[in-house]
């Protein structure tokens, strides 16, 4: 007896799980939000302290189904922004706003931030965004 698997019924089950597991996810973060203040930044830190702890006791069937929500999640995420773009992208602010010492990072990295949104990550953001402002010194 031969087992067949239909691939597309499969995707669509792992898509409904995720998103089901969304929604969960999302009303538990609501509910602690309100009751603790809980925010975003700290229930991300959560779950990567739990994946980490899932492989420390070698739960592959846990990893595996976070590794495969991950997966279904890059799908429907912005692309990351080249390095190359953002450091073209931070140059033009730094000039557009006479920015030229460390003081002015706080201003650099806010419309850098507005004008890349969750295409760059704040941590590339602020590397770049030093990396000019103290060469200017």
């Amino acid at each position: 007896m031969q087992n067949e698997y239909d691939i597309k019924k499969v995707m669509e089950e792992i898509e409904l799980q995720l998103i089901a597991s969304m929604k969960r996810t999302l009303w538990s973060h609501k509910e602690d939000e309100k009751a603790e203040g809980f925010d975003w930044p700290q229930w991300q830190a959560l779950k990567i302290k739990q994946f980490e702890d899932y492989k420390k006791a070698n739960r592959e069937d846990l990893i595996a189904q976070i590794e495969e929500e991950i997966n279904v999640l890059n799908e429907y995420l912005p692309k990351k922004m080249e390095k190359e773009e953002l450091e073209k992208i931070i140059s033009q602010i730094i000039e557009e706003t006479g920015a030229s010492s460390m003081k002015d990072m706080g201003k650099v990295m806010k419309l850098a931030k507005e004008k890349c949104g969750v295409a760059a990550d704040g941590r590339d953001i602020n590397e770049i965004a030093k990396k000019y402002l103290t060469k200017a010194n």
